[in-house]
C-alpha cells in the first residue's frame, strides 16, 4: 500500500466537502460550527498487519498537511482522529466507537484488514457514516451498504483474474492453495477455484494456518506431497517471505513435457553462435536426455516453469 493512493483519496474527500460546502450525512448540527473538519481513521498500526496500516496513515497525514497549507476546506482545517485496530475485529469495533464518541465524524478511512472492515461496516451503515477502506478485498464487502466503499478490487475479481494468469501465462494445471485463515486470506479462493476449474486446472490441495503461526512446515510438506506445480499463497508479506524462502519444501516438480521442451530450447540456445562458449557447454550438458518432440506443446510450455505464486 503506497502513500500516494491514500493521499489522493483524502484529497478527493476534501474536494467533495468543499464542493458540498456542508458536512453531509451528519446528524450532529454542532459539527458545522467546529473549527476543524474531522476524518476518522481506523487502521492496524501495531501487530502483524502494521506494515499495511502505517503507510495509509502516513499518506493521510501528508494529504491533510497539504490541504491545510492550501487554506483547508472552506477556511477550516482538516484533522485526523486515528485509532489502532491491530487487525482484530473486536478492537476495530472499539476503535470505531471511540472515534464516534470523541469526534462524531461523517467519514472514516478504514479499515485495512477485511475482518475489521466487515465488523465496523454495519455500524457505519447504521449511523450513515461513510466508510472508505483503502485495502480490504473480501467479496463480502460488495453490497455491504450504501455508505461502504473501498478503493481496491474485490477478492472475487482478483481470484478470477489470477486464475487466468496462472493457467494462460504460467501454463500451470495443478496448484495448491495456502491461506491465512481470515477474510483477507481466503476471500478470493472460491472464485479462483471456480475459474481455474473452468479453464481445466485443478486445485489439488488447500491448506490454511492461523494468524501468528510461525511454523508452516506441516502444511508445506502436505502441499509438496500433493504434486502441485505451484502454490497460491494468500497471506501477509512477512509470512509470504518466510514461505517462499523455504526452498527445501517448495522445490516443486515440473511436468515431463515442460522439462523436455525446456531441454529442447537449451539445445537450440547451445547451438547459437552468440552464446558464450561456457554457456553453450553447460546447456549441451544439461540437455542430453531424450526430448519431447511435440512442437505445439513446446510452444505452449517453453517460457514456463513450475513456480510458487505469492499473492
Amino acid at each position: 500500500m503506497s502513500k500516494q493512493p491514500v493521499a489522493s483519496m483524502v484529497l478527493r474527500i476534501a474536494g467533495a466537502l468543499s464542493a458540498c460546502s456542508v458536512w453531509f450525512w451528519s446528524s450532529n448540527s454542532a459539527v458545522a460550527d467546529r473549527d476543524h473538519i474531522t476524518i476518522g481513521v481506523v487502521l492496524p498500526l501495531t501487530g502483524e498487519a502494521a506494515h499495511w496500516g502505517i503507510p495509509p496513515r502516513n499518506g493521510a497525514q501528508l494529504a491533510v498537511e497539504e490541504v491545510n497549507r492550501a487554506g483547508g476546506v472552506g477556511g477550516r482545517d482538516l484533522e485526523l482522529y486515528i485509532e489502532d485496530d491491530r487487525c482484530k475485529p473486536a478492537e476495530g469495533v472499539a476503535a470505531f466507537n471511540k472515534i464516534m464518541v470523541a469526534a462524531s465524524p461523517s467519514i472514516i478511512l478504514g479499515a485495512v484488514c477485511s475482518g475489521v472492515t466487515l465488523a465496523i461496516a454495519p455500524l457505519a451503515e447504521m449511523r450513515k457514516v461513510v466508510l472508505i477502506s483503502p485495502a480490504s478485498t473480501s467479496p463480502k464487502l460488495t453490497g455491504a451498504g450504501e455508505f461502504i466503499f473501498r478503493v481496491v478490487p474485490s477478492g472475487g475479481l482478483r481470484g478470477r483474474v489470477f486464475a487466468e494468469y496462472v493457467h494462460h501465462d504460467r501454463a500451470l494445471r495443478k496448484v495448491a492453495g495456502l491461506y491465512i485463515n481470515n477474510e483477507g486470506g481466503i476471500g478470493g479462493s472460491t472464485s479462483f477455484k471456480a475459474r481455474f476449474a473452468q479453464l481445466g486446472g485443478t486445485v489439488v490441495i488447500e491448506e490454511t494456518y492461523a494468524p501468528g503461526t510461525t511454523d508452516l512446515r506441516p502444511q508445506l510438506a502436505r502441499i509438496k506431497a500433493a504434486g502441485a506445480e505451484g502454490v497460491l499463497i494468500g497471506s501477509y508479506p512477512p509470512d509470504t517471505v518466510a514461505i517462499c524462502s523455504n526452498r527445501s519444501f517448495l522445490r516443486l516438480r515440473r511436468s515431463r513435457t515442460r522439462r523436455s521442451c525446456e531441454k529442447r530450447e537449451m539445445r537450440r540456445t547451445a547451438r547459437s553462435i552468440s552464446s558464450p562458449p561456457r554457456l553453450r557447454a553447460r546447456l549441451r550438458k544439461a540437455s542430453r536426455k531424450p526430448m519431447q518432440r511435440n512442437s505445439e506443446k513446446c510452444r505452449s510450455y517453453l517460457p514456463r516453469k513450475a513456480m510458487t505464486l505469492c499473492a
